[in-house]
């Protein structure tokens, strides 16, 4: 047999091959020519029955946003893909929602990106303040807006970024990996923020002390104010104050540049491998360390 004649053959076949592949993928996929193969979103509303203090959210892909209800009753309205649901119950002084996903796995892990809308979970509240708020969930954006006190929250969440403006009579937690976080407006004792990639952006906050740890994300904070420690550490992210203030504060970063205005005078201890420093001469306040690798470093009393 030629040459030619044997590589357009073994062409042939690899085509046939190629549509026998593609029409086992999209028969079991789910895929139909002709059908609308997007799977669609519908709204249902679970109504909250109980008093309770403290709120438990588990989801997954959900958007989940805290209101204020309008018409004095609680409840959860949530956008939900076929075959998903929601369970909502108040056990003993807690409200629980959980997601429920009864999908069967190709619908489940390969049409998730093909929904009409996205997942979201929208929980109104009748009262303004409640003892602890806890929410877990993996690529759902989550917001937190003021007009609520929490004596202590923590975020837990991977991709999903973050908006927090509830006040807190203690902690605030929140744990995240490529996720934005943006905080404005809070008071709280102590707030805690771990993140790998994820920028983190503060503003207006009053708070005993404050620890912040990322990775590659920058640190962009604004009228931070800690009567106690404030504690930031990254890798490659910068590092930017404006108005802000600590008794104790220490910066460590690798190649991250450091730079902004505190409120008071302090006493610097800076240091840069190869990077420039620039910090003010003065020898009373409180401490301020400044560690960097190879970033700059620019600090300035406003």
């Amino acid at each position: 047999m030629k040459t030619s004649t044997k590589t357009t053959l073994f062409a042939a076949v690899l085509v046939v091959a190629g549509i026998i592949l593609c029409t086992i993928s999209v028969t079991v996929l789910g895929f139909v020519p002709g059908r609308d193969n997007v799977s669609q979103v519908s709204e249902r509303t679970y109504d909250v029955d109980g008093s309770f203090r403290n709120i438990s959210i588990g989801g997954d892909t959900d958007d989940i946003t805290l209101a204020k209800s309008s018409d004095g009753k609680c409840k959860a309205v949530c956008m939900e893909p076929k075959d998903t649901s929601h369970n909502v119950s108040v056990n003993g002084d807690t409200l629980e929602i959980t997601y429920v996903d009864e999908r069967g796995w190709q619908d489940k892990y390969f049409m998730n990106g093909m929904i009409s809308a996205s997942p979201s979970i929208t929980l109104y509240l009748t009262e303004d303040i409640y003892e602890s708020l806890k929410i877990v969930t993996d690529t759902g954006d989550i917001t937190v807006p003021d007009g609520f006190t929490f004596t202590e929250a923590k975020i837990d969440t991977d991709t999903g970024e973050i908006d927090f403006a509830a006040d807190l009579g203690s902690d605030l937690e929140i744990l995240t990996h490529t996720g934005h976080t943006d905080i404005k407006d809070i008071t709280a004792e102590r707030i805690t923020i771990e993140s790998s990639t994820g920028s983190q952006d503060l503003e207006k906050i009053s708070c005993t002390d404050i620890s912040i740890t990322t990775s590659t994300g920058d640190v962009d904070m604004k009228d931070v104010v800690a009567s106690g420690n404030m504690r930031i550490k990254t890798s490659t992210g910068d590092v930017e104050f404006d108005g802000c203030d600590a008794a104790d504060i220490k910066v460590e970063t690798s190649t991250g540049e450091v730079e902004g205005t505190l409120l008071t005078e302090k006493v610097f201890v800076a240091s840069s491998n190869s990077g420039d420093i620039k910090v003010p001469d003065t020898d009373k306040g409180g401490r301020c360390e400044i560690r960097t690798s190879t970033g700059d470093i620019e600090i300035s009393i406003k």
